[in-house]
């Protein structure tokens, strides 16, 4: 019996076709093997001519199923929308997503929530139906300092009952909390902040100064070369100058139009229009879709995905752009790596000096100052043998973290420049022709990047 292999939702059989059978032979295993959804014998035979010899044909095609889409908030305006997770082709922001920081007013409108939408079920090529899986739903809306109204079509509009910003809870309410507002820029002036709560700055943060939030950081204008924490996401109006002296941080989402030598590291997503010469450390994802899309010259790390219009730059200027762990994930292996070499260097010297001991008793009694040196030797033996086995199973728990089922890769839609270096995981790859946009994934079987 022919063997046909399928992807995950069986809405796809592929024929691995070693040349020996005829079209008719296939069209026969196809119907007794039950395979009936989308199999089109003209293409089939299009697609054989077209190979030639052996190689894998597509021989059936179901229909995927649409998922069915959870309830969502639209925001009301723009900086929320920036500092939420939005999705790039409707504009709303999922309300199972922590983030957003939406300066409000009592009376302001928040937004409007939308019910869930009932998907549509798929067929596989054998005829069976699939079902959409059903997405988690919203536990309480609204929360604090939010009242509601009913709109049409089951949606219900959002409204604050007093001053503040607008957060979305880790179940779904949202609420308003107070938010330190600063007028003009944060300088000699003010002094550094140090807030419980959120801080909006509505121009610049200036050369040396320090602003750390547990909440949000709303900066209307620019960061220069200063040190600004967020608890939870850091929104930039215009660009992020960095510094030698200079440390962004934000736990949830860093986004800004530009940056230029910054450093900076977020807890979930960096989102920007373009980057030169920074180093940057996202948890989950690095995002430069819009405008210019270019990150140039820097360090971009991501623990799932990074997305660009271009990397590296016309005159060949060194770009790393990794993905695969989060950030912490190759620092921890980074420091169990060294541990570990550190252990086996500490077992070569305590298995030297057991030797070393027993060279010199030779096989003369063992008095008791010897057998004290003896015990002591063995003990080490043990903890470092122990300590070894412990920073091993440590390793190996780290480094199974490239070959999970993430979505893990880097995509670049324009072009990606010689001078690139890609790394997944372990895996490395050098771009020394500059070639077309593409994404980038490691292979587990072979550990090997490939782009398609």
């Amino acid at each position: 019996m022919t063997e046909f292999l399928f992807n995950s939702d069986r809405t796809e059989a592929i024929l691995q076709w070693d040349g020996s059978m005829a079209l008719d032979e296939i069209m026969d295993e196809l119907e007794s093997q039950g395979i009936i959804i989308g199999v089109d014998r003209a293409e089939i035979a299009a697609a054989l001519e077209e190979l030639g010899a052996a190689g894998d044909v597509r021989v059936a095609r179901g229909k995927p199923c649409v998922p069915r889409e959870p309830a969502v908030v639209q925001m009301e305006n723009q900086a929320g929308l920036r500092s939420g997770t939005v999705d790039e082709e409707t504009g709303r922001m999922d309300f199972r997503e922590r983030g957003g920081i939406n300066l409000v007013r009592g009376g302001d409108p928040i937004g409007i929530l939308y019910p869930s939408t009932d998907g549509a079920p798929g067929v596989a090529v054998d005829g069976s139906p699939i079902r959409p899986a059903q997405p988690e739903e919203a536990n309480q809306w609204p929360g604090e300092n939010v009242r509601s109204e009913i709109g049409p079509k089951g949606t219900l509009k959002l409204f604050a009952r007093s001053r503040g910003v607008v957060r979305i809870g880790p179940k779904g309410e949202i609420y308003v909390t107070d938010v330190f507002e600063l007028e003009g820029d944060l300088d000699m002036g003010s002094g550094n902040i140090d807030t419980p709560g959120s801080v909006h700055v509505q121009e610049t943060i200036r050369n040396g100064f320090r602003v750390h939030a547990a909440q949000d950081v709303h900066v209307g204008a620019a960061i220069e070369n200063a040190n600004v924490k967020a608890g939870k996401s850091l929104i930039v109006g215009a660009g992020i100058f960095g510094g030698e002296d200079s440390s962004l941080q934000a736990e949830d989402l860093i986004s800004a139009r530009f940056s230029q030598n910054a450093n900076m590291r977020s807890g979930g997503d960096v989102i920007l229009n373009f980057d030169t010469n920074s180093t940057i450390e996202a948890n989950r994802r690095i995002i430069a879709t819009s405008g210019e899309g270019r990150l140039r010259g820097g360090v971009y790390f991501a623990g799932e995905c990074i997305i660009a219009k271009e990397l590296g730059s016309p005159n060949g200027a060194t770009t790393r752009v990794q993905a695969g762990m989060g950030p912490k994930q190759y620092r921890a292996l980074a420091f169990v790596q060294n541990e570990l070499r550190r252990a086996n260097v500490k077992l070569k010297r305590t298995l030297a000096l057991q030797e070393e001991e027993a060279a010199k008793r030779g096989d003369a009694p063992i008095t008791p100052e010897q057998a004290s040196t003896v015990r002591s030797i063995m003990k080490d033996l043990r903890d470092v043998g122990e300590r070894i086995n412990e920073l091993d199973r440590e390793r190996k728990g780290l480094e199974s973290i490239q070959d999970s089922d993430k979505p893990i890769s880097i995509r670049v839609e324009n072009i990606v420049h010689a001078g690139v270096q890609i790394q997944i995981g372990n895996s490395h790859l050098a771009i020394e022709d500059t070639m077309p946009g593409c994404t980038f994934r490691r292979d587990p079987e072979t550990e090997e990047i490939r782009y398609v």
